[in-house]
């Protein structure tokens, strides 16, 4: 088994994540790959911002509760 992404999933949602080539090994034209190399950072930023978002609600929240 793999683990990996959808390019075609990936491409509606992000598509210049996703490149496309000929590939001879499987005699594809319009072969579809994503571009981890590039996703990984945008990822773990997406991550950092999520995270700090969290902190930020959690903070208020125990301001409301007094704690």
């Amino acid at each position: 088994k793999m683990l990996g992404f959808v390019a075609q999933q990936v491409e509606q949602v992000m598509p210049g994540l996703v490149e496309t080539s000929p590939n001879s090994e499987y005699k594809i034209q319009d072969f579809k790959s994503v571009k981890t190399s590039v996703m990984i950072p945008m990822l773990v930023q997406a991550i950092q911002e999520l995270k700090a978002g969290l902190d930020a609600a959690n903070a208020e929240i125990a301001a409301l509760k007094g704690v």
